[in-house]
C-alpha cells in the first residue's frame, strides 16, 4: 500500500510565510515609481537561473521568494509605473488582488452552481453592474472571461452558432482596420476565412464608416452571400476611436446582422454618466467586450461579455453530458453553460470586492481622471515645439510625434526608452505614419509624469543609448 504524503504546512509555518509574501505584496505598491517602467531580460540569463531540473528534496520557500523577486517579477512591463503609458496598462489595485489571494486559497469551482453557488451569484451582481451601465435591457447578461480576447471568440461564435447553425458557408463579417487583432482571430476560429471577412474603410477620425459598410453589405448579399456580423469598436487600441454604433447599428437591423461592440477598455466609460454620451448607441449592440482588468483597475486576469439577450449563450454553448447529471439537476446558474471553459476562476470576487471598497463614485473619478488627463497631456503636446499631436484625445488615449524626426526615428526612439526603463510609451501606425502614443488610464499618473515623459523622449531623440 501506499503511504499518504501530506503537502499541508502547520499554521505557525503558514503564518510565518505568508507575513512575507504580504510585505512582498505591499512593497510592490508602495514601491512602484521607484522600479523601472518596464525590464527586459536575457533569455539565456534568465533560463539559467531559473531552469534545470526540480530540486528533489526542495528549497527553504524564503529563498524562491527572493529569487521570484530578482528573475520573474522584475522582468517586464511594470503597469502601476506612473509614467507606464504603453499599451492598454492595466495598474491594478490592492484590494483586488487581496481579493485575489483569497479566491486561491479558497480555490473555488465557479462553472456550476454545485461547484460555487457563491461565486456564481456574485458573478451575476457584477455582470448586472456592467450590463446596466452599458444600458442592456434587463433581458441581457453575459459572463465573466479570461480576458478580452476570449469574450471576443465567445460573441462571434455565439453570433455564428445563433445565426448561422449549419455552419459559416457563404457568411461574411465585417470590421474596420483598427478592430483589434483579436477579433480576426475569433473570426478565423469559428470558420471564417480572411476572404470571408471585409475590412470597411475608415473615415478621416478613423472610425468605421457606416456609408461604406452598407455598400459591402449589399455587394455581398447581391453575389449570394449572408451578412452575419459586424465588430465595432468602443476605444480603439491606436488612438481611442469610438465608432458611430448608432449608424452601424441601423446598417445592422436592415440587414439582420449581428452587431458585437469591442469595448475591452473603452467601454469602462460608461460607467461615468460625464463620459457615457462619448460612447454613442453602445446600448443597441447585440454584445459587448469590456475588460475589467484595463480601466476597472483589477489584476491580471478578467474580461467580460455582455449580450442583449442572455438567452443566446445557452443556445450557443450548453452541452448535456452524464458527468453533469447531477449538476444540472440542482438547478441554479451554472456560468459553463455560458461559454467553452467548464473549469472557471471565481473572477468576480476582486471586481466585486474592489467596487464593495472603494464606492463606484471613487471608481468613476478614476476612469475620468484617465480621460482628463490625456487630454491635458494633448495641451502640453501642442505647446512644445518639439511636439505635434496627430489625433486628438480620446478615451484616455493621444497619439503625437516628435518635429522633424521620421519613422525610423521614431522607432528608435521608442527602444531607447525601453531600455531607459524610466518610462513607457508605445508606438502605432496612424494614416500610414508612426506616431507615438500615450495611455494615461493610470490613476496614479499625473501631468508632471507626462512632462516627464515628453522630456526624456526629446532629449533621446537621435541618440544612440
Amino acid at each position: 500500500m501506499t503511504r499518504p504524503c501530506d503537502l499541508r504546512l502547520d499554521g505557525e509555518t503558514m503564518r510565518r510565510l505568508g507575513a512575507l509574501v504580504m510585505d512582498a505584496m505591499i512593497a510592490c505598491f508602495e514601491e512602484a515609481a521607484d522600479r523601472p517602467a518596464v525590464r527586459v531580460g536575457s533569455a539565456e540569463a534568465l533560463l539559467e537561473r531559473l531552469g534545470g531540473p526540480p530540486p528533489e528534496d526542495g528549497e527553504p520557500f524564503d529563498a524562491i521568494l527572493e529569487r521570484l523577486e530578482r528573475d520573474v517579477f522584475a522582468h517586464g512591463v511594470n503597469l502601476a509605473h506612473p509614467r507606464f503609458f504603453a499599451f492598454i496598462p492595466g495598474p491594478g489595485n490592492f484590494i483586488g488582488t487581496l481579493a485575489d489571494a483569497l479566491v486561491a486559497a479558497h480555490n473555488p469551482f465557479a462553472g456550476t452552481w454545485l461547484g460555487g453557488s457563491g461565486p456564481a451569484v456574485l458573478e451575476h451582481v457584477v455582470v448586472d453592474w456592467l450590463r446596466e451601465a452599458c444600458g442592456l435591457p434587463g433581458t441581457g447578461g453575459g459572463l465573466l472571461t479570461g480576458g478580452g480576447s476570449a469574450a471576443n471568440l465567445l460573441a462571434v461564435a455565439a453570433a455564428r452558432i445563433v445565426r448561422a447553425p449549419r455552419g459559416p458557408g457563404g457568411c461574411t463579417a465585417y470590421l474596420a482596420s483598427t478592430a483589434h487583432a483579436s477579433v480576426r482571430r475569433a473570426l478565423r476560429i469559428v470558420g471564417l476565412s480572411d476572404d470571408a471577412v471585409r475590412t470597411v474603410r475608415v473615415r478621416d477620425d478613423h472610425t468605421l464608416d457606416p456609408g461604406a459598410l452598407a455598400e459591402a453589405m449589399a455587394a455581398d448579399r447581391a453575389a449570394g452571400r449572408r451578412p452575419l456580423c459586424v465588430v465595432a469598436s468602443a476605444g480603439t487600441t491606436a488612438t481611442g476611436a469610438v465608432d458611430p454604433v448608432g449608424a452601424i447599428a441601423d446598417v445592422c437591423a436592415r440587414y439582420d446582422a449581428w452587431l458585437h461592440v469591442d469595448g475591452a477598455y473603452g467601454a469602462a466609460a460608461a460607467l461615468s454618466p460625464r463620459l457615457r454620451p462619448r460612447l454613442g448607441a453602445i446600448e443597441r449592440a447585440d454584445s459587448i467586450t469590456i475588460d475589467p482588468h484595463k480601466w476597472l483597475f483589477q489584476p491580471f486576469a478578467v474580461g467580460c461579455l455582455l449580450v442583449r439577450d442572455a438567452r443566446v449563450l445557452e443556445r450557443a454553448f450548453a452541452i448535456d453530458a452524464d458527468y453533469l447529471r447531477d449538476v444540472h439537476a440542482l438547478g441554479g446558474r451554472n456560468y459553463a453553460d455560458l461559454g467553452f471553459e467548464l473549469t472557471r476562476p471565481a473572477r468576480a470576487v476582486k471586481v466585486w470586492a474592489t467596487m464593495r471598497f472603494f464606492g463606484a463614485r471613487r471608481i468613476r473619478a478614476a476612469i475620468e481622471h484617465g480621460v482628463e488627463l490625456a487630454e491635458a497631456a494633448a495641451e502640453v503636446i501642442a505647446r512644445r515645439d518639439d511636439t505635434v499631436v496627430v489625433t486628438p484625445p480620446s478615451l484616455g488615449i493621444v497619439t503625437f510625434r516628435l518635429r522633424d524626426a521620421d519613422d525610423a526615428a521614431h522607432d528608435a526612439l521608442v527602444r531607447r526608452v525601453i531600455a531607459s526603463g524610466e518610462a513607457m510609451v508605445s508606438s502605432a501606425r496612424v494614416d500610414g505614419r508612426t506616431v507615438l502614443r500615450l495611455c494615461t488610464i493610470n490613476p496614479a499618473s499625473t501631468i508632471a509624469d507626462v512632462e516627464a515623459t515628453l522630456d526624456g523622449l526629446a532629449a533621446r531623440i537621435g541618440r544612440g543609448d
